[in-house]
């Protein structure tokens, strides 16, 4: 969470995946659960430009600094 804030306080913008391997991929829930937590954690620093969405194995979202 450093990191990203880090990132999003220099105008940069944070790509986060969620890989689930194996039989991991049955709780797909759980990662979208997780990415939520931090959409709310960083709703002061961040706007989500991508929402949570499957590509494959991948849970991605991008984030972008506030303005």
């Amino acid at each position: 969470m450093k990191n990203l804030k880090k990132f999003l306080s220099q105008s940069k913008k944070v790509k986060i995946t969620v890989v689930f391997k194996g039989r991991e991929i049955i709780h797909v829930d759980l990662g979208k659960k997780m990415l939520e937590k931090v959409i709310s954690d960083v709703k002061d620093y961040a706007t989500v430009d991508f929402p949570p969405k499957m590509e494959g194995k991948q849970l991605i979202i991008i984030l972008s600094p506030a303005k």
